[in-house]
This record gives C-alpha cells, structure tokens and sequence, in this order.
C-alpha cells in the first residue's frame, strides 16, 4: 500500500423521529415566591399549573414554601414529589 490514504464513505445517518417527552408539571399555589414559576419555566422549560386542588390534577412537583402535613404527603400519588424532605418545617 503506498502512502495515499483511502477514502471511506461517509455512514448515511438516519434521522429519528424524536419523541416526545413529558414535561414537567409543577404546582406553584402554594408558595409566594414568583421565582419559583420564573426558574421553571424559563430555565426548566416546566409547566405550570396554579390550582388550588392539585390532589386531583396530574402533576410531578408540589411546591410549598412552608413544611408540610403528613395527611398532604399521603395523598401524593408515588411519582410526585415535593420540594422538601419528611419531617422539614
């Protein structure tokens, strides 16, 4: 083989349908903050949802500024979370 170098076509790349992810769903009617639903919209790229029942909306993140009760923590369904730990408050 002498010096020259081979040419090697190029792989063809296929171009995937993306899928569509979940965005996140956060419930900001509990807390006063209004950097909250800034930060989760614009640098999160979250929803939002301000109902005051959120026991009976579909949502990922429950945000309290204050602690919560263990009667809230039971009615969370087992993926939704909350911005603080058990017993924080």
């Amino acid at each position: 083989m002498s010096g020259a170098t081979e040419k090697v076509p190029a792989k063809k790349t296929t171009q995937k349908h993306s899928k569509l992810q979940k965005r996140v769903i956060i419930n900001v009617f509990n807390t006063e903050y209004p950097l909250i639903e800034k930060m989760a919209i614009e640098k999160m790229n979250w929803r939002i949802s301000k109902k005051e029942d959120w026991g009976n909306t579909q949502l990922d993140l429950v945000w309290f500024d204050l602690g919560i009760d263990s009667s809230t923590l039971a009615a969370l369904a087992g993926y939704q979370k909350v911005n603080h730990f058990p017993a924080m408050f």
